[in-house]
C-alpha cells in the first residue's frame, strides 16, 4: 500500500512547490514512510482551504503514522506500507496534468510492488 494526498506536503529537503507555475505545479514529492510527520511543510494555499487540522497533525492528509499503528496493533497485515508514499499539489488553474509524473509514480509502486494506494484528497 502507498498513501497518495492532495496536500501538498514536503520535507525540509524537498523543494517547495512552485506557487507562480502557470497552469499549476504537476510535480509531486516523495515522502518516506518513516518520514517525521511533524517536519513536513504545507504547499497547499487557497482562500477556501482551512490548514489547522493539517499543521497539528500531517496524518489527517497522509496517515503513515496510523497505519503503522494499525500494523503494529495487527488490525492490517504487517508490512502494508512499500516505497514512498506522495503529495500532490492541488491547485491547478487548468484540468488534468502532464502524464510522466503519473507514469513515473506508477513505475515506482509497481517495482516496489504496492497493490493499493490510499487516496486522501484534501
Amino acid at each position: 500500500m502507498a498513501v497518495v494526498t492532495t496536500a501538498a506536503l514536503y520535507g525540509p529537503g524537498h523543494e517547495p512547490f512552485d506557487e507562480g507555475f502557470k497552469g499549476g505545479d504537476f510535480s509531486y514529492r516523495e515522502i518516506a514512510r518513516d518520514a517525521d510527520l511533524a517536519s513536513l511543510r504545507i504547499g497547499h494555499r487557497s482562500d477556501a482551504f482551512d490548514a489547522a487540522g493539517l499543521e497539528q497533525d500531517a496524518n489527517v492528509a497522509l496517515p503513515l503514522d496510523r497505519l503503522a499503528e494499525m500494523e503494529r496493533q495487527g488490525r492490517i497485515g504487517e508490512g502494508p506500507l512499500r516505497g514512498t508514499s506522495a503529495s500532490w499539489a492541488p491547485s491547478r488553474r487548468r484540468p488534468g496534468s502532464p502524464a510522466k509524473p503519473r507514469r513515473k509514480l506508477r513505475r515506482n509502486y509497481v517495482q516496489t510492488g504496492v497493490d493499493a494506494v490510499l487516496l486522501t484528497p484534501v
